[in-house]
Protein backbone atom coordinates (compact mmCIF):
# COMPACT_ATOMS: atom_id res chain seq x y z
CA UNK A 1 0.00 0.00 0.00
CA UNK A 2 2.69 2.50 1.23
CA UNK A 3 5.09 1.37 -2.45
CA UNK A 4 1.92 2.11 -4.33
CA UNK A 5 1.16 5.22 -2.60
CA UNK A 6 4.57 6.64 -3.47
CA UNK A 7 4.23 5.53 -6.79
CA UNK A 8 1.64 7.15 -8.10
CA UNK A 9 2.02 10.50 -5.95
CA UNK A 10 5.54 10.34 -7.35
CA UNK A 11 3.96 9.75 -11.00
CA UNK A 12 1.84 12.61 -10.46
CA UNK A 13 4.60 15.00 -8.99
CA UNK A 14 6.35 13.72 -12.38
CA UNK A 15 3.07 15.08 -14.68
CA UNK A 16 3.26 18.28 -13.06
CA UNK A 17 6.73 19.57 -12.17
CA UNK A 18 9.85 18.31 -14.10
CA UNK A 19 11.87 16.31 -12.08
CA UNK A 20 15.77 15.90 -12.51
CA UNK A 21 17.10 12.05 -11.18
CA UNK A 22 20.78 11.35 -9.60
CA UNK A 23 20.69 7.78 -9.54
CA UNK A 24 22.62 4.25 -10.01
CA UNK A 25 25.44 6.33 -8.50
CA UNK A 26 28.22 4.22 -6.07
CA UNK A 27 30.95 5.53 -3.10
CA UNK A 28 30.94 8.93 -5.40
CA UNK A 29 30.42 12.62 -3.52
CA UNK A 30 27.93 14.38 -5.47
CA UNK A 31 27.29 18.13 -5.74
CA UNK A 32 24.02 19.13 -7.35
CA UNK A 33 24.56 21.94 -8.88
CA UNK A 34 22.51 24.98 -10.89
CA UNK A 35 23.65 23.69 -13.71
CA UNK A 36 22.42 20.53 -13.25
CA UNK A 37 19.26 21.72 -12.04
CA UNK A 38 18.38 23.87 -14.94
CA UNK A 39 16.32 27.07 -14.98
CA UNK A 40 12.88 25.91 -14.26
CA UNK A 41 11.56 24.67 -11.01
CA UNK A 42 12.08 20.55 -10.74
CA UNK A 43 11.58 17.54 -8.01
CA UNK A 44 15.14 16.64 -6.96
CA UNK A 45 15.06 12.77 -7.51
CA UNK A 46 17.95 11.02 -5.66
CA UNK A 47 17.28 7.36 -6.34
CA UNK A 48 19.30 4.03 -5.70
CA UNK A 49 22.79 5.51 -4.82
CA UNK A 50 25.28 3.43 -2.86
CA UNK A 51 27.50 5.06 -0.27
CA UNK A 52 27.41 8.80 -1.30
CA UNK A 53 27.68 11.95 -0.32
CA UNK A 54 25.25 13.96 -2.21
CA UNK A 55 25.41 17.96 -1.51
CA UNK A 56 22.63 20.39 -2.21
CA UNK A 57 23.61 24.09 -0.98
CA UNK A 58 22.47 26.16 -4.90
CA UNK A 59 19.66 26.73 -6.40
CA UNK A 60 15.64 25.88 -6.00
CA UNK A 61 13.90 23.08 -6.53
CA UNK A 62 9.90 21.86 -5.53
CA UNK A 63 11.01 19.19 -3.22
CA UNK A 64 13.44 16.48 -2.67
CA UNK A 65 13.13 12.67 -3.20
CA UNK A 66 15.34 9.94 -1.93
CA UNK A 67 14.62 6.52 -3.21
CA UNK A 68 16.41 2.78 -2.16
CA UNK A 69 19.35 4.89 -1.64
CA UNK A 70 21.65 2.75 0.81
CA UNK A 71 24.41 4.07 3.41
CA UNK A 72 24.30 7.83 1.86
CA UNK A 73 23.83 11.39 3.25
CA UNK A 74 21.92 13.98 1.86
CA UNK A 75 22.91 17.35 3.06
CA UNK A 76 20.53 20.39 2.66
CA UNK A 77 22.67 23.28 2.61
CA UNK A 78 21.40 26.59 3.59
CA UNK A 79 21.89 28.79 0.65
CA UNK A 80 19.63 25.95 -1.47
CA UNK A 81 15.91 26.81 -1.64
CA UNK A 82 13.08 23.71 -1.68
CA UNK A 83 9.89 25.51 -2.57
CA UNK A 84 7.66 22.66 -0.67
CA UNK A 85 9.86 22.78 2.19
CA UNK A 86 9.34 19.06 1.89
CA UNK A 87 11.83 16.21 1.93
CA UNK A 88 10.87 12.30 1.17
CA UNK A 89 12.63 9.41 2.39
CA UNK A 90 11.27 5.96 0.98
CA UNK A 91 12.86 2.40 1.28
CA UNK A 92 16.27 3.49 2.45
CA UNK A 93 18.60 2.03 5.05
CA UNK A 94 21.52 3.90 6.84
CA UNK A 95 20.41 7.03 4.92
CA UNK A 96 21.30 10.55 7.02
CA UNK A 97 19.32 13.48 6.13
CA UNK A 98 21.56 16.40 7.40
CA UNK A 99 19.19 19.57 7.00
CA UNK A 100 21.07 22.75 7.83
CA UNK A 101 18.00 24.78 7.16
CA UNK A 102 14.39 24.43 8.52
CA UNK A 103 12.77 21.42 6.56
CA UNK A 104 8.82 22.10 6.99
CA UNK A 105 7.95 18.00 6.54
CA UNK A 106 10.34 15.66 6.40
CA UNK A 107 8.66 12.40 5.53
CA UNK A 108 10.32 8.90 6.04
CA UNK A 109 8.55 5.23 4.85
CA UNK A 110 9.11 1.93 4.88
CA UNK A 111 12.85 2.28 5.70
CA UNK A 112 15.34 0.03 7.96
CA UNK A 113 17.32 2.84 9.45
CA UNK A 114 17.32 6.69 8.64
CA UNK A 115 19.10 9.84 10.45
CA UNK A 116 17.86 12.98 10.43
CA UNK A 117 20.09 15.68 11.68
CA UNK A 118 18.77 19.95 12.35
CA UNK A 119 20.97 22.67 13.59
CA UNK A 120 18.62 23.01 16.34
CA UNK A 121 14.80 22.56 17.56
CA UNK A 122 13.80 25.55 15.64
CA UNK A 123 14.47 24.13 12.21
CA UNK A 124 12.55 20.97 13.06
CA UNK A 125 8.39 21.76 12.10
CA UNK A 126 7.05 18.21 11.65
CA UNK A 127 8.74 14.45 11.01
CA UNK A 128 6.19 12.14 9.60
CA UNK A 129 6.99 8.34 9.43
CA UNK A 130 5.57 4.86 8.38
CA UNK A 131 7.03 1.79 8.87
CA UNK A 132 10.17 2.92 9.74
CA UNK A 133 12.38 0.34 12.24
CA UNK A 134 14.55 2.88 13.14
CA UNK A 135 14.40 6.87 12.94
CA UNK A 136 17.15 8.63 15.06
CA UNK A 137 16.81 12.50 14.79
CA UNK A 138 19.44 14.66 16.50
CA UNK A 139 20.43 18.00 16.95
CA UNK A 140 24.10 19.41 16.73
CA UNK A 141 23.70 22.78 18.84
CA UNK A 142 21.03 21.07 21.45
CA UNK A 143 21.81 17.53 21.72
CA UNK A 144 19.87 17.23 24.81
CA UNK A 145 16.68 17.18 22.68
CA UNK A 146 18.14 14.01 20.67
CA UNK A 147 15.17 11.24 20.49
CA UNK A 148 15.26 7.64 18.97
CA UNK A 149 11.70 6.92 17.43
CA UNK A 150 10.35 3.85 14.93
CA UNK A 151 9.13 0.52 15.15
CA UNK A 152 12.03 -1.39 17.30
CA UNK A 153 11.59 1.74 20.04
CA UNK A 154 7.85 1.43 20.23
CA UNK A 155 8.07 -2.46 20.15
CA UNK A 156 9.72 -2.50 23.45
CA UNK A 157 7.52 0.54 24.88
CA UNK A 158 4.58 -1.76 24.44
CA UNK A 159 6.35 -4.90 26.02
CA UNK A 160 7.05 -2.45 28.89
CA UNK A 161 3.34 -1.19 29.15
CA UNK A 162 2.34 -4.48 28.12
CA UNK A 163 -1.45 -3.23 28.00
CA UNK A 164 -4.46 -5.14 27.60
CA UNK A 165 -4.64 -4.69 23.94
CA UNK A 166 -0.72 -5.47 22.90
CA UNK A 167 -1.32 -7.68 20.22
CA UNK A 168 -3.83 -5.25 18.35
CA UNK A 169 -1.60 -2.61 18.76
CA UNK A 170 1.33 -4.20 17.31
CA UNK A 171 -0.95 -5.32 14.26
CA UNK A 172 -1.62 -1.54 13.70
CA UNK A 173 2.69 -0.39 14.48
CA UNK A 174 3.12 -2.83 11.91
CA UNK A 175 0.94 -1.65 9.34
CA UNK A 176 2.61 0.10 6.46
CA UNK A 177 -0.31 2.74 6.28
CA UNK A 178 -0.52 3.40 9.94
CA UNK A 179 1.53 6.87 10.24
CA UNK A 180 3.31 8.53 13.27
CA UNK A 181 4.43 12.05 13.65
CA UNK A 182 6.99 13.81 15.80
CA UNK A 183 6.85 17.37 16.41
CA UNK A 184 7.33 20.14 19.38
CA UNK A 185 4.15 20.77 21.67
CA UNK A 186 4.13 23.33 24.49
CA UNK A 187 8.18 23.24 23.82
CA UNK A 188 8.67 19.23 23.97
CA UNK A 189 9.07 16.78 21.22
CA UNK A 190 6.25 14.55 20.87
CA UNK A 191 5.60 11.63 18.48
CA UNK A 192 2.29 10.74 18.35
CA UNK A 193 0.27 8.15 15.91
CA UNK A 194 -1.50 10.35 13.57
CA UNK A 195 -5.38 9.40 13.24
CA UNK A 196 -8.35 9.91 10.64
CA UNK A 197 -10.95 12.05 11.89
CA UNK A 198 -14.76 11.20 10.46
CA UNK A 199 -14.02 13.53 8.16
CA UNK A 200 -10.69 11.73 6.86
CA UNK A 201 -8.42 14.62 8.19
CA UNK A 202 -5.07 13.81 9.78
CA UNK A 203 -4.69 14.29 13.76
CA UNK A 204 -4.01 13.18 16.63
CA UNK A 205 -6.10 11.72 19.92
CA UNK A 206 -4.43 14.82 21.91
CA UNK A 207 -5.55 16.95 19.42
CA UNK A 208 -8.96 15.31 18.79
CA UNK A 209 -9.31 16.08 22.87
CA UNK A 210 -8.48 19.25 22.91
CA UNK A 211 -11.14 19.70 20.00
CA UNK A 212 -13.58 18.01 22.10
CA UNK A 213 -13.25 20.18 25.35
CA UNK A 214 -13.42 23.20 23.26
CA UNK A 215 -16.43 22.16 21.37
CA UNK A 216 -18.08 21.11 25.19
CA UNK A 217 -17.46 24.82 25.85
CA UNK A 218 -19.04 26.08 23.07
CA UNK A 219 -22.05 24.02 23.34
CA UNK A 220 -22.52 25.17 26.72
CA UNK A 221 -21.49 28.79 26.40
CA UNK A 222 -24.26 28.49 23.03
CA UNK A 223 -27.04 27.38 25.25
CA UNK A 224 -26.79 29.57 28.01
CA UNK A 225 -26.86 32.78 24.85
CA UNK A 226 -29.88 30.74 23.40
CA UNK A 227 -31.74 31.06 26.58
CA UNK A 228 -30.69 33.99 27.68
CA UNK A 229 -31.56 35.46 24.49
CA UNK A 230 -35.31 33.70 24.63
CA UNK A 231 -35.85 35.29 27.98
CA UNK A 232 -34.78 38.76 26.73
CA UNK A 233 -37.53 38.61 24.27
CA UNK A 234 -39.93 37.10 26.16
CA UNK A 235 -40.51 34.13 24.65
CA UNK A 236 -40.13 30.97 26.71
CA UNK A 237 -36.51 28.92 27.54
CA UNK A 238 -36.52 26.25 24.63
CA UNK A 239 -36.39 22.50 25.41
CA UNK A 240 -33.00 20.56 25.59
CA UNK A 241 -34.68 18.98 22.34
CA UNK A 242 -34.84 22.37 20.23
CA UNK A 243 -31.75 23.12 21.74
CA UNK A 244 -29.62 20.24 20.43
CA UNK A 245 -31.52 20.31 16.81
CA UNK A 246 -30.12 23.65 16.76
CA UNK A 247 -26.71 22.83 17.78
CA UNK A 248 -26.86 19.96 15.86
CA UNK A 249 -27.89 22.10 12.37
CA UNK A 250 -24.61 24.27 13.41
CA UNK A 251 -22.45 21.31 14.07
CA UNK A 252 -22.22 21.56 17.39
CA UNK A 253 -22.87 18.00 17.79
CA UNK A 254 -20.46 16.40 20.66
CA UNK A 255 -17.24 14.74 19.00
CA UNK A 256 -16.17 11.38 19.10
CA UNK A 257 -13.26 10.61 21.77
CA UNK A 258 -12.06 7.45 21.26
CA UNK A 259 -10.34 5.97 18.22
CA UNK A 260 -12.90 3.32 18.10
CA UNK A 261 -15.61 5.57 17.64
CA UNK A 262 -13.51 7.60 15.14
CA UNK A 263 -12.97 4.73 13.05
CA UNK A 264 -16.45 3.19 13.44
CA UNK A 265 -17.82 6.75 12.24
CA UNK A 266 -15.72 6.86 9.37
CA UNK A 267 -16.51 3.25 7.87
CA UNK A 268 -20.48 4.17 8.43
CA UNK A 269 -19.88 7.40 6.70
CA UNK A 270 -18.10 4.99 3.83
CA UNK A 271 -20.89 2.80 3.89
CA UNK A 272 -23.28 5.68 3.28
CA UNK A 273 -21.44 6.93 0.30
CA UNK A 274 -21.64 3.12 -0.84
CA UNK A 275 -24.99 3.22 -0.48
CA UNK A 276 -25.62 6.67 -2.44
CA UNK A 277 -23.51 5.31 -5.20
CA UNK A 278 -25.52 2.60 -5.47
CA UNK A 279 -28.72 3.94 -5.71
CA UNK A 280 -27.59 5.99 -8.27
CA UNK A 281 -26.06 3.18 -10.24
CA UNK A 282 -22.58 4.13 -10.11
CA UNK A 283 -21.70 0.63 -8.90
CA UNK A 284 -17.52 1.00 -9.59
CA UNK A 285 -17.47 4.07 -7.06
CA UNK A 286 -19.89 2.06 -4.57
CA UNK A 287 -17.15 -0.89 -4.61
CA UNK A 288 -14.58 2.10 -4.14
CA UNK A 289 -16.57 3.12 -0.98
CA UNK A 290 -17.16 -0.11 0.39
CA UNK A 291 -14.13 -1.53 0.09
CA UNK A 292 -12.68 1.99 2.33
CA UNK A 293 -15.16 1.10 4.82
CA UNK A 294 -13.94 -2.57 5.01
CA UNK A 295 -10.51 -1.34 5.36
CA UNK A 296 -11.29 0.43 8.44
CA UNK A 297 -13.96 -1.89 10.23
CA UNK A 298 -15.10 -5.67 8.61
CA UNK A 299 -18.65 -5.63 8.57
CA UNK A 300 -20.89 -8.21 7.72
CA UNK A 301 -23.60 -5.95 6.03
CA UNK A 302 -20.46 -4.12 4.14
CA UNK A 303 -19.43 -7.56 2.53
CA UNK A 304 -22.82 -8.63 1.80
CA UNK A 305 -23.38 -4.93 -0.16
CA UNK A 306 -20.09 -5.35 -1.83
CA UNK A 307 -21.27 -8.78 -3.03
CA UNK A 308 -24.20 -7.25 -4.59
CA UNK A 309 -22.23 -4.74 -6.42
CA UNK A 310 -19.65 -7.59 -7.67
CA UNK A 311 -22.32 -9.38 -8.72
CA UNK A 312 -23.43 -6.62 -10.86
CA UNK A 313 -20.57 -5.42 -13.01
CA UNK A 314 -19.64 -9.93 -13.22
CA UNK A 315 -17.18 -10.25 -11.01
CA UNK A 316 -18.57 -13.78 -9.63
CA UNK A 317 -15.32 -14.70 -7.78
CA UNK A 318 -15.31 -11.81 -5.73
CA UNK A 319 -19.09 -11.51 -5.44
CA UNK A 320 -18.84 -15.32 -3.59
CA UNK A 321 -16.07 -14.24 -1.38
CA UNK A 322 -17.45 -11.74 -0.07
CA UNK A 323 -20.60 -13.89 0.76
CA UNK A 324 -18.26 -16.04 2.61
CA UNK A 325 -16.57 -13.40 4.56
CA UNK A 326 -20.03 -12.44 5.76
CA UNK A 327 -21.43 -15.71 6.71
CA UNK A 328 -18.21 -15.95 8.71
CA UNK A 329 -19.35 -12.75 10.67
CA UNK A 330 -23.47 -13.18 10.61
CA UNK A 331 -24.41 -16.75 9.99
CA UNK A 332 -28.02 -15.96 9.67
CA UNK A 333 -27.60 -13.10 7.13
CA UNK A 334 -30.28 -14.20 4.38
CA UNK A 335 -29.09 -11.66 1.55
CA UNK A 336 -25.71 -13.14 1.84
CA UNK A 337 -27.12 -16.37 1.81
CA UNK A 338 -29.03 -15.63 -1.47
CA UNK A 339 -26.74 -13.54 -3.00
CA UNK A 340 -24.37 -16.97 -2.59
CA UNK A 341 -26.51 -18.79 -4.37
CA UNK A 342 -27.08 -16.70 -7.15
CA UNK A 343 -23.00 -16.64 -7.60
CA UNK A 344 -22.63 -20.97 -7.50
CA UNK A 345 -25.72 -20.76 -9.93
CA UNK A 346 -24.05 -18.92 -12.18
CA UNK A 347 -20.59 -20.70 -11.94
CA UNK A 348 -22.22 -23.78 -12.48
CA UNK A 349 -21.96 -25.45 -8.89
CA UNK A 350 -26.11 -25.98 -8.94
CA UNK A 351 -25.44 -28.86 -6.30
CA UNK A 352 -23.46 -26.00 -3.55
CA UNK A 353 -26.56 -23.44 -4.49
CA UNK A 354 -28.62 -25.65 -4.14
CA UNK A 355 -27.90 -25.50 -0.84
CA UNK A 356 -27.24 -21.88 -0.49
CA UNK A 357 -31.12 -21.07 -1.56
CA UNK A 358 -32.38 -23.91 0.99
CA UNK A 359 -30.39 -22.09 3.57
CA UNK A 360 -32.45 -18.57 2.61
CA UNK A 361 -35.41 -20.59 3.52
CA UNK A 362 -34.86 -21.96 6.63
CA UNK A 363 -34.46 -18.38 8.16
CA UNK A 364 -37.59 -17.27 5.87
CA UNK A 365 -39.72 -20.10 4.30
CA UNK A 366 -41.91 -17.60 2.45
CA UNK A 367 -39.02 -15.69 0.31
CA UNK A 368 -40.31 -15.75 -3.25
CA UNK A 369 -37.45 -15.76 -4.90
CA UNK A 370 -35.58 -18.40 -2.76
CA UNK A 371 -37.62 -20.90 -3.67
CA UNK A 372 -37.64 -19.93 -7.67
CA UNK A 373 -34.14 -20.23 -7.47
CA UNK A 374 -34.03 -23.27 -5.62
CA UNK A 375 -36.09 -24.96 -8.00
CA UNK A 376 -33.96 -23.32 -10.86
CA UNK A 377 -30.87 -24.48 -9.74
CA UNK A 378 -32.28 -28.00 -8.64
CA UNK A 379 -33.39 -28.27 -11.97
CA UNK A 380 -30.15 -27.53 -13.89
CA UNK A 381 -28.26 -29.71 -11.08
CA UNK A 382 -30.45 -32.43 -12.45
CA UNK A 383 -29.28 -31.74 -16.30
CA UNK A 384 -26.36 -31.70 -15.52
CA UNK A 385 -25.45 -35.10 -13.29
CA UNK A 386 -27.73 -37.09 -16.57
CA UNK A 387 -25.22 -35.12 -19.17
CA UNK A 388 -22.55 -36.95 -17.16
Amino acid sequence: KAKELWESKTAEDAKKTPTVTVSGKANETIDITEELLGSTVCVLHLQSNHNCQIKFNVGKVAKVLVEQCNDCTVTIGPNCSVLTSTVEVWKCNRVTLNAQKEIGTVQVDLCQQANIIFPDENCLDQVVQAAVEVLDVRFTQSPQSNFVSGLKQMRQQLDNDNPTDKEQQLQSLEDPTTQFISRRVNGKILTEKVVRLVNDFPSTLRENSEFISKTKTGEKDLKELSQNVRKFLGGDVETKKELDEKEGALGLTPSLETPEEIAASRAEAKRLKGNEEFKTGSVNQAILHYTESLLIIQSAAVYANRAACFLKVGELQKALDDTEECLKMDPKYVKAHFRRGVCLMELERYEEACKAFASVLEFEPNHKQAKSSLATADMKRRRSSAKK
